[in-house]
């Protein structure tokens, strides 16, 4: 069973199935690593894509709406992005990122995913445990031939990382912050 909790409006009613094999994006850093990372270069996908994030979980772009997106387990992605069509998308303010989290009930792991929206280009997404003074890489998609919106995860069982709370950071290039959301026990910041 597979459920969520959404902090801003989400592209999908329920988790929903995303099957296909895409690409395979490791999420991997230690502190090192994460203070200088920053986040990750941007992948372009075509509509309704599929890109494998691990095991439990894939997401995809759809060219309908207003940064729409699917994200839940590999195995009906053809069912998800059909169900994914006839809806609106997060349709987030500009300059900004939104956030759901995603957990699989059977092993308990979770995945972070959202959109950004940012007529500066696409953002620098971090992800930071509560708790650490650096954080990691999330990983950006944007459709391509689209500007301005695309969408993001980040797998922390595959950064090595557990916290109770995470706040995500979008940047701009030179490092001011576009965007912050905050996930987890502590009161959002």
């Amino acid at each position: 069973m597979i459920a969520r909790t959404t902090l801003k409006r989400t592209v999908i009613a329920s988790a929903v199935a995303v099957a296909g094999a895409g690409f395979l994006f490791s999420q991997t850093a230690n502190a090192d690593e994460a203070e200088t990372l920053g986040g990750m270069d941007v992948v372009k996908v075509a509509p309704y894509e599929a890109v494998e994030i691990n095991d439990d979980w894939s997401i995809g772009l759809l060219p309908e709406g207003e940064q729409n997106y699917v994200v839940s387990d590999p195995a009906g992605f053809a069912e998800a992005v059909e169900e994914a069509k006839g809806l609106e998308g997060d349709d987030i303010d500009p300059e900004s990122i939104s956030l759901s989290t995603f957990l699989n009930t059977e092993d308990d792991s979770e995945l972070f995913a959202g959109a950004w929206r940012s007529d500066q280009g696409v953002p620098h997404i971090t992800v930071t445990p509560d708790g650490q003074d650096f954080g990691y890489g999330a990983q950006p998609l944007a459709l391509e031939g689209e500007d301005g919106w695309g969408a993001y995860y980040f797998d922390p069982a595959a950064a090595g990382v557990e916290a109770d709370g995470y706040t995500v950071t979008a940047t701009d290039d030179e490092g001011n912050v576009i965007d912050e959301v905050h996930v987890g026990a502590e009161e959002e910041k």
